[in-house]
């Protein structure tokens, strides 16, 4: 899965993404887990073509997450926005909700694809947060439990 840990160079792993971008609008970026985090995918092209912050999910296997960033983008593409402090619904029975990601420099890729040398700061960025079995959210849960899980990029306003 790791494009570099297969013998890619960073500057061919961004300009496959930079080809994509500019050919489907958008891409996706999967930073596989480890025992710090587990995995977390987001989109790539987002802000450069719809004007609208680049959007990650965390704990997802990276199957179900593209799935899930699909949707995005044509909820995107519809006209919708998704905004911070707000639940969206994707369809597929779930409603997410969104949280502003508080250090988009995270999102490395989407960072150094998107971003441009006359923009006024870092790539936006938000988060769809899942609900656990039970329909607990994650700052619902104690912390060590919800990082091993879904790891949250920002502050929940529903805490």
């Amino acid at each position: 899965m790791c494009l570099v840990c297969d013998g890619w160079t960073l500057e061919e792993v961004l300009a496959m993404h930079l080809r994509r971008v500019e050919k489907h609008g958008w891409s996706h970026q999967t930073v596989e887990g480890d025992t710090t985090g587990p995995s977390f995918s987001y989109t790539i092209g987002l802000t450069r073509e719809d004007g609208h912050p680049e959007v990650l999910v965390s704990g997802l296997d990276p199957d179900v997450a593209c799935v899930v960033l699909h949707a995005v983008v044509d909820h995107v593409r519809s006209g919708s926005r998704i905004t911070a402090g707000t639940e969206v619904d994707l369809g597929h029975d779930a409603v997410w909700r969104v949280v502003r990601v508080r250090h988009p420099q995270r999102l490395v890729t989407a960072q150094e694809v998107c971003a441009t040398p006359g923009h006024a700061g870092l790539v936006p960025a938000l988060q769809l947060v899942w609900p656990a079995e039970g329909g607990r959210w994650p700052w619902q849960l104690p912390w060590r439990e919800a990082r091993r899980v879904q790891e949250l990029f920002g502050t929940s306003p529903w805490a």
